[in-house]
């Protein structure tokens, strides 16, 4: 329905994301859809929304996005300083940067805990969860993942999400 979204276009600046797979088939191959910034033409051709539906968001200004890696209660935080390349501003994934800085990031235990709780309550033992984090210190959720990746977290970072997601897997 677009009339939600042109009500919250009013008063938020939004941002558009596709609803399942990023990847869209065209003759040149496979297309990546990235979450990408609302233009006021955008909201003038919402009609297909029945057909292709897409998730709404208000757009985070924020200075760094956060991964969040929970296997089995175990928390890993990787803070990707999005915010210092122009092409992953809105959405890192689209960075045009190939050493595009990851740093192993502390969170506060309260955020830590709500992670827990999320996972848990969703039934999961693991969950790829995405925030941002804003100037004043605070966290703003955008999704969780129930097989969200984690190996370039691995790579980079040193987590050894693997060794624990295969002691996860031997005491199943």
């Amino acid at each position: 329905d677009p009339i939600p979204v042109v009500e919250m276009a009013q008063s938020h600046q939004l941002v558009a994301k596709a609803v399942s797979s990023g990847y869209i088939a065209s003759p040149e191959g496979n297309r990546a859809i990235f979450t990408s910034k609302m233009k006021p033409k955008d909201l003038e051709e919402l009609d297909g929304l029945a057909h292709a539906p897409v998730t709404f968001q208000e757009f985070i200004d924020k200075v760094s996005d956060i991964r969040v890696t929970v296997v089995a209660g175990e928390v890993f935080a990787a803070e990707i300083l999005s915010q210092e390349c122009e092409s992953s501003r809105v959405d890192w994934r689209a960075t045009d940067d190939p050493h595009l800085v990851h740093r192993i990031h502390k969170l506060p235990d309260e955020i830590i805990s709500l992670c827990r709780k999320l996972v848990i309550n969703l039934g999961l033992n693991f969950g790829a969860i995405d925030l941002a984090l804003k100037s004043d210190g605070s966290y703003i959720f955008l999704e969780i993942n129930p097989n969200g990746e984690w190996v370039w977290l691995e790579d980079q970072l040193g987590f050894p999400i693997s060794d624990r997601i295969a002691r996860w897997l031997d005491k199943v």
